[in-house]
């Protein structure tokens, strides 16, 4: 028996009861070859099929693995192979050798024999992008459902009808580059592009002349002499080489129709001549410099000697300054970091624990990522009159002035709420726009101070089961009947010249296994992805809307492994907070 979970991929053995727990590893190590690799990919799994042939179809949330159960090896699928996302919902074979999935951007089919994969977007008849994990059903007549967050689509695979039109393709221009611009020059009859050394690089443009769906002709091509094997350049019609070296190459290709249909190869030669300083009149003139300057050189060092040993006792006291001002540096460098890790640890104290979140609302989690030591986000909780006290506040900026502001925040919220007795969460922001426009009051006239805090605060009455919510800036989002209810804040922050009106209070009644999020704007500002772009909130709205059903323990693994994955190798930008409670 196979089992995927948010932690791997299990093998559970009916008889003996015995366990083999699979799970990804990125260390170089993994890597046996190609596209084959010792561990799964990711440890996401969000379905699993077996063919007849016994090899296992993993969809996870890094493309598609085929486990080989006789070598224990995966070989991996992921977009550079033509997946159009790596996030694979779901698994549907058909009555051939085309293992159908569905993801973020669309669906499609890989052929298991082959390895091809064809993908199918809005364009093809789709009535959306976004599909669902666990909205897949193939019937007893092979009709296959996919199902969506736009709504339903199905049809029969072998019912598709596939272009086999072989597509004639051209090499139709090239474009080279060098210090005097650029020069585009048409390629009609010509069988051979001659480039000189100050050509800096190359352009090469190529169309296959098929028409059905022309933004998805594809293309392979292979320069001999350059590249060792042929690469797929997808979509993308035209390629470029620069620094090319002297010598003869030959640009190969292909092109395909929209159901990746290949055409014949087409070539053209390309020359590189030498450059003038490689000739051999310049080796000569070398020489000869070279020689002249060894002369020039060897008396211009004599002459200099003397004038070092003069300079070198000034050299020598000036490097023990410098020394010495490094160390001084370096002390107080080490001096400021250990301050700053001293205030994320009071920074850390001054927040509530998790075990008391857990005592309080037990069905409960927070992701909390800083982005530096300390942070501009924080999180709080209190109970008085069996009245449960919560709020998500981003101070203005991140690391040390951002933690400042927190404190201040903090400390507000507290006085306002036990020792001024005020329970309903408007009046609480009232009085914390009160509490900071005093703080900074003291710099008027001198320089103007524009700190504030972006918050969202809700009560939750145990006793009447009713929640009341204010916000500033940031809402509250509750998730209700697979449908998520946005509750918007007032548009401004504490602090700021539009909050001297009063904050609005919204009171609603709770049911069972509503899901509540506050959050601060971290995670939905987040850059990456593929194109490097911000998460944006309607993807995190979807997001939660996804996993809302989860235990919130595996609704916090989920979140922090996506936005990892999300931002790849780029930097966090913000301090992430996101607090959700299940009712």
């Amino acid at each position: 028996m196979w089992i995927g979970t948010q932690l791997g991929l299990n093998k559970f053995n009916t008889k003996t009861h015995k366990s083999q727990h699979f799970v990804s590893n990125n260390n170089t190590s993994n890597h046996i070859k190609g596209d084959v690799y010792k561990t799964i990919s990711s440890n996401f799994v969000f379905s699993i099929y077996e063919d007849k042939q016994g090899y296992l179809w993993i969809g996870t949330n890094s493309g598609i693995n085929k486990y080989d159960k006789i070598t224990g090896t995966f070989q991996y699928f992921t977009k550079k192979h033509g997946l159009p996302n790596e996030t694979i919902y779901e698994l549907v074979h058909d009555n051939s050798n085309k293992l159908w999935f569905s993801t973020n951007r669309g669906i499609g089919y890989l052929n298991t024999e082959t390895g091809e994969i064809k993908s199918f977007d809005k364009g093809d008849g789709l009535q959306g992008l976004e599909y669902n994990n666990g909205a897949s059903y193939k019937s007893k007549s092979g009709e296959i459902f996919f199902g969506g967050s736009e709504g339903l689509n199905s049809f029969y695979s072998d019912s598709l009808i596939e272009n086999d039109n072989i597509p004639q393709v051209v090499i139709e221009s090239y474009e080279k580059i060098s210090l005097s611009g650029i020069k585009e020059n048409q390629l009609h009859g010509v069988k051979v592009i001659e480039l000189n050394a100050d050509d800096k690089s190359i352009k090469l443009k190529f169309a296959a002349l098929e028409f059905t769906n022309t933004s998805k002709n594809q293309y392979k091509y292979m320069l001999e002499g350059f590249d060792e094997t042929w690469s797929n350049g997808g979509v993308n019609h035209y390629v470029s080489y620069s620094n090319l070296s002297q010598g003869e190459y030959v640009f190969r290709l292909k092109g395909s129709n929209n159901d990746l249909v290949w055409s014949k190869e087409v070539s053209v030669i390309i020359i590189v001549s030498p450059p003038w300083y490689l000739s051999y009149w310049a080796f000569g003139s070398y020489v000869v410099f070279i020689v002249t300057s060894i002369s020039v050189i060897v008396r211009m060092r004599t002459n200099k000697l003397k004038v070092a040993n003069q300079t070198l006792r000034q050299k020598q006291i000036a490097a023990m300054e410098i020394a010495k001002q490094k160390e001084e540096l370096d002390t107080l460098v080490k001096n400021i970091t250990d301050s700053i890790t001293y205030a994320e640890r009071i920074q850390k104290a001054m927040l509530p624990s998790e075990f008391l979140f857990k005592k309080l609302l037990p069905e409960s989690f927070i992701l909390y990522r800083p982005k530096d030591i300390v942070s501009g986000d924080f999180y709080w909780i209190a109970e008085k009159n069996n009245k449960v006290f919560i709020a998500a506040v981003d101070c203005t900026g991140h690391g040390v002035p951002g933690a400042f502001m927190s404190i201040i925040g903090f400390d507000l919220l507290r006085n306002i709420t036990r020792d001024q007795g005020v329970e309903d969460p408007a009046e609480i922001l009232n009085r914390m726009n009160d509490g900071v426009t005093e703080t900074f009051s003291k710099n008027v006239g001198e320089t103007e101070v524009r700190d504030g805090m972006d918050i969202s605060i809700i009560v939750i009455d145990k006793n009447l089961n009713e929640l009341e919510y204010a916000g500033a800036l940031n809402p509250l989002y509750i998730i209700r009947d697979g449908k998520v209810i946005e509750i918007k804040g007032n548009r401004y922050s504490i602090g700021s010249k539009e909050a001297s009106n009063k904050f609005d209070n919204h009171k609603l009644s709770l049911r069972k296994d509503d899901m509540l999020y506050i959050f601060s704007d971290g995670y939905a500002d987040q850059f990456g992805g593929p194109l490097g772009k911000k998460y944006k909130f309607r993807r995190f709205r979807h997001t939660l809307l996804t996993i809302h059903n989860m235990p919130a323990v595996k609704q916090k693994l989920f979140l922090n492994e996506n936005i990892d994955n999300w931002m790849g190798d780029l930097e966090q930008v913000d301090d992430i907070l996101l607090i959700g409670v299940k009712v």
